[in-house]
């Protein structure tokens, strides 16, 4: 079952603080849109992304650090956080993505998300069917949401041995 998550206007400053530094380290780098945006929604793109993370941690209880510096990290805990701005859009992953990762689907912006499910990237590129091209020459896999498992059955990761339960 989704849960819903909306975030204070404290920890929205938080997480946006965050998403505008993410912003301010790509443009000091001179680095590029990894999935072929033209650059016109970055700003958005980083704080939205970094709010959904925040939302994520608020409801599983972890700190979250925001990853500020590596772009490799995971989001939140061991997770990966997608955050997608309209509530019916699918889970998206790509196809460089670690195949060992779980990805959460968050949707919603502007401090009111829908944690939607969560999803083994592997398990999403063993499906031809999510494989697709919706725009910019940039090809990934969309997983619906109707395929991705609850949030509630989230599976805590052993640390020490990398582990899935």
């Amino acid at each position: 079952m989704p849960v819903e998550i909306t975030l204070s206007m404290w920890e929205i400053m938080q997480a946006a603080f965050v998403g505008a530094m993410r912003q301010v380290s790509a443009l000091s780098l001179n680095r590029k849109s990894r999935y072929g945006e033209e650059g016109e929604n970055d700003w958005q793109i980083h704080i939205e992304g970094a709010l959904g993370e925040f939302a994520v941690a608020k409801y599983l209880g972890i700190f979250w650090n925001g990853t500020l510096g590596s772009i490799h990290l995971p989001d939140v805990g061991t997770y990966q956080v997608r955050t997608r701005s309209k509530h019916h859009y699918d889970l998206l992953v790509h196809d460089e993505d670690k195949d060992n990762d779980i990805f959460i689907l968050v949707t919603g912006k502007n401090g009111n998300y829908v944690i939607r499910g969560w999803m083994v990237a592997k398990q999403a590129k063993n499906r031809d069917k999510y494989w697709k091209n919706v725009g910019n020459d940039r090809p990934a896999y969309f997983v619906p949401q109707s395929d991705i498992n609850p949030i509630e059955t989230l599976p805590k990761i052993n640390k020490a041995i990398g582990e899935i339960k």
